[in-house]
């Protein structure tokens, strides 16, 4: 298992992740192995995010939005729905599910709408989520880069939509990980 963690700093995103993403498809011909699973998971740095339910609880809701490669495949859904096809609502929100420590931790809901004031769209509208679900990983520990139990502050959304949404010439806007 080859693991790279990498900052791309939002002065220079785009060309950070195309140098990560072009050297972890090497790796496997440089050391002489066979690439058994390739895996990515980009995520943008932790924001705090507002509840659209008017909350008086006090709660702090500071998340990370990410993609992971084929993530539906590799965990079971135990409340709502998974993401859809586009990841994105008619209304223009972020489709994403939570691990149910993310979701206990957070004392957050499924149907739930969050929005981060801090992280802009291209538009310049803030970036809006809905929580769609709340899954359990499936235990193909080839598959998970860390525990599951570690994603406890990720909300995840499609890798596509993640990509289209906050890498390539977009990249710039945001610190990647």
């Amino acid at each position: 298992t080859v693991c790279m963690k990498s900052n791309a700093g939002s002065d220079k995103s785009a060309k950070t992740m195309e140098k990560i993403e072009k050297k972890m498809k090497s790796i496997p011909k440089e050391l002489g192995v066979p690439s058994v699973l390739q895996n990515d998971f980009i995520y943008l740095q932790r924001a705090k995010a507002d509840s659209d339910m008017n909350r008086e609880d006090g709660t702090d809701i500071d998340l990370c939005i990410g993609g992971m490669r084929d993530m539906l495949s590799h965990v079971n859904i135990i409340s709502g729905e998974p993401f859809s096809e586009s990841g994105i609502t008619e209304d223009g929100r972020i489709e994403v599910i939570l691990s149910q420590e993310c979701m206990t931790g957070k004392g957050l809901l499924v149907g739930e709408e969050l929005t981060f004031s801090s992280l802009k769209l291209p538009d310049g509208s803030p970036v809006r989520i809905v929580i769609k679900g709340v899954f359990k990983a499936d235990g193909d520990s080839e598959y998970w880069q860390m525990p599951p139990s570690e994603y406890r502050e990720v909300c995840f959304t499609s890798m596509d939509s993640f990509r289209e949404l906050f890498t390539g010439e977009n990249a710039g806007r945001y610190t990647l990980y």
